[in-house]
């Protein structure tokens, strides 16, 4: 039997509703693409709840049935995994994963006060995360965005369902092959 690295937990409305108290949603107001609500709980966790009405959901959703298997993504640090699925009447409607305190990528290089070597070292932060990501997995939506670089200037990639998989869902930004969905003009 093959270990998952992360679990699935059913919630009922209740639950839910006591979730959400005090979390806080983070906005997606520029992300055009956007198949997901986001909100950070207790300052600790992030519930991503799928829209179900776009058409990425059941593609991510797919994604994440496959990633959660692969036991050699979680040896890579740099990945914010997701911690559990959560299911409400017996569906899966999104996942939490960590929080991760930081500037997203796009910020920290706009930033003036970090100087080009630190910027240089989160490039090569990155490029040894794709190195050592296992064959046939692709980081589908790499973005900046989608890389958060901590306090300590290391980076952390979300996003994990946006991944593209052999044998799994192709997502990709841009569109490079017809059979590959892409998320953004």
């Amino acid at each position: 039997m093959i270990a998952i690295i992360f679990q699935t937990i059913e919630y009922s409305y209740h639950n839910l509703e006591e979730l959400f108290v005090h979390a806080k949603e983070i906005s997606q107001k520029e992300n055009i693409n956007a198949n997901s609500k986001l909100y950070v709980v207790n300052d600790e966790i992030v519930f991503k709840m799928y829209l179900p009405e776009t058409k990425e959901y059941l593609r991510n959703l797919n994604n994440l049935f496959i990633i959660r298997e692969i036991q050699e993504l979680k040896k890579i640090e740099e990945l914010v995994l997701p911690t559990a699925l959560i299911k409400l009447n017996k569906n899966v409607i999104g996942y939490f994963m960590p929080y991760i305190k930081g500037k997203s990528l796009c910020n920290y290089l706009l930033d003036l006060s970090v100087d080009n070597k630190q910027k240089l070292y989160v490039f090569t932060q990155l490029a040894k995360v794709i190195e050592w990501l296992p064959s046939g997995i692709h980081i589908g939506d790499l973005h900046a965005n989608n890389i958060i670089v901590d306090q300590h200037n290391k980076i952390h990639l979300i996003d994990i369902d946006g991944f593209s998989i052999d044998g799994g869902e192709q997502l990709s930004v841009p569109t490079p092959l017809p059979y590959v969905v892409g998320k953004y003009c």
